[in-house]
């Protein structure tokens, strides 16, 4: 995935009921999940926010969220 600070390697995954969108570099030292329960109302507008959730992480250290380091 192309982003502001050169891109990273992600997908999404969808079942009914949820949704997942994960974002890894490509040394593989950061990576992030997002997992969300959806509805019928669940729409691009979400979709976009945590697309750009991922971006934030993956461009950045953010301090005020849990992760958990990549195993070496």
């Amino acid at each position: 995935m192309p982003n502001r600070c050169g891109g990273y390697w992600g997908h999404p995954g969808d079942v009914p009921g949820t949704s997942t969108f994960n974002g890894v570099d490509d040394s593989g030292s950061k990576a992030v999940v997002v997992y969300r329960t959806t509805g019928l109302t669940s729409g691009d507008a979400l979709d976009g926010r945590v697309m750009r959730l991922v971006d934030d992480v993956m461009c950045r250290s953010c301090r005020h969220l849990r992760y958990a380091p990549a195993p070496t």
